[in-house]
Parts: structure tokens; sequence; C-alpha cells
């Protein structure tokens, strides 16, 4: 999901977007940036998720769904996490390919606004 476009030269102030939309940038800013904090803890952890894989592809699935079961685990039980971990996959980690931006259609488009209009609705009730 992509957050509401601001308007170019008026970043800082984002005048050009209702109150609901910048809580909607707000939030879902929020909620990507916890979701890749989560995301590095599990690669820190399981370390074999940042590297090269020589696996089948049939077992990938299966070796991912384990590292997040136990990751999982090891986060509820409270089992130590290093923060150098971290360090050393956000290091070590190799830049991705870059994959071409899939062509939107107009039905998407409009659906996509259609969500983030409802998103704006539902946050601007829970802050009210």
């Amino acid at each position: 999901m992509k957050a509401y476009p601001e308007e170019k030269g008026r970043r800082a102030s984002h005048a050009a977007l209702t109150e609901p939309q910048r809580l909607f940038n707000r939030r879902l800013v929020r909620a990507l940036r916890v979701s890749e904090e989560a995301l590095l803890r599990l690669r820190a952890r399981w370390q074999c998720l940042s590297k090269r894989n020589d696996c089948g592809l049939d077992v990938v699935p299966t070796m991912i769904l384990a590292c997040c079961i136990l990751h999982n685990m090891c986060e509820s039980h409270g089992d130590s996490f290093k923060a150098e971990w971290q360090v050393e996959v956000a290091e070590a980690e190799s830049p991705q390919p870059s994959h071409k931006q899939l062509i939107s259609t107009n039905m998407d488009q409009s659906h996509a606004e259609e969500i983030r209009h409802l998103f704006c609705d539902y946050f601007e009730q829970q802050s009210n």
C-alpha cells in the first residue's frame, strides 16, 4: 500500500494533504518501520536467511517458516538478542536486484484509493 503522494516543493508542510491523509501517511510509515525492524531482527537471529542458500526451491518456504516460528518462540520467551547481530546483517547485506515496477491499471488505482480512504475514515474515528 502506498502513502498519499505529497506535493513536490511543499513536502515539509504537507499543505496539499488533508488531516486524515496525513494521519494515514504517518500510520503507514510507522507500520512499515515496525515490520522492517521485525524482519531485520529475524534475519539477524537466523542469518541463514540473509546468505546464499543452496537448498532446493521446494525447501526454502519450509526453512523460512521454521525460522519465523523459532524466532517468535525466542522473542516470546525473552531469549537474549545481541544488537551486534543486527549490525552484522545490516553491514553484510548485499543490495537486492531492482525489479521493474508493475504497471497498474486504472482499476487497481481506484481500488487502492478506496482502501486508503477507508483507512483514513477508520483512523479519524479512532482519534476522536
